[in-house]
């Protein structure tokens, strides 16, 4: 009966433990992280995760960060957002055909030669040549750049583990408040 009791506390901890393993995302050495917690006067201090030794946090920012977890009032994980390569293909495509535009009706209208255009037709022609440019030159510099979102960590308020015994296994909870 008492390894029966054994079994069924080490599935349910599994159980826990793995239903909150696939909803909560998970920290990874070198990961980025920003951190709060006001018992040590840490305000959304920005760090890299080290390791996770018992309840204590390890971090490094200018020199390495121990922190208990238990001083944790929120952890947040950093997560690369979108490319902001449409938005710079954009914003180079308007440059460039202003530019071009400029350009073209600055240079004139042709009194002779082969082609005879205007300066409106210049500018026209100048602008979207010149916008092509840009707009491709905007999403290469765009792309390059990413936007930041923070995703917050849940910080558990209760733990179940199995603590091995001198006979057999022991089965762990602990509440945090």
């Amino acid at each position: 009966m008492r390894r029966i009791t054994i079994l069924i506390l080490i599935a349910e901890a599994t159980l826990v433990t793995a239903s909150v393993a696939q909803v909560s995302p998970q920290l990874f050495r070198g990961q980025r992280v920003r951190v709060t917690a006001p018992d040590l006067g840490i305000r959304h201090q920005e760090a890299w995760f080290v390791a996770l030794h018992g309840d204590t946090l390890i971090l490094t920012a200018d020199t390495a960060v121990m922190c208990p977890f238990s001083a944790l009032e929120r952890l947040e994980i950093r997560q690369a957002g979108k490319s902001l390569k449409w938005l710079g293909a954009g914003i180079g495509f308007v440059v460039g055909a202003a530019t071009g535009a400029l350009l073209g009706w600055a240079s004139g209208d042709d009194k002779s030669g082969f082609f005879r255009w205007t300066a409106g037709e210049k500018a026209a022609m100048a602008a979207w040549a010149l916008g092509v440019v840009g707009g491709v030159v905007g999403a290469i510099v765009g792309d390059r750049y990413k936007t930041v979102r923070w995703r917050e960590f849940p910080l558990d308020r209760m733990r179940v583990s199995i603590v091995p015994q001198h006979r057999g296994f022991a089965l762990a909870a602990a509440v945090r408040f």
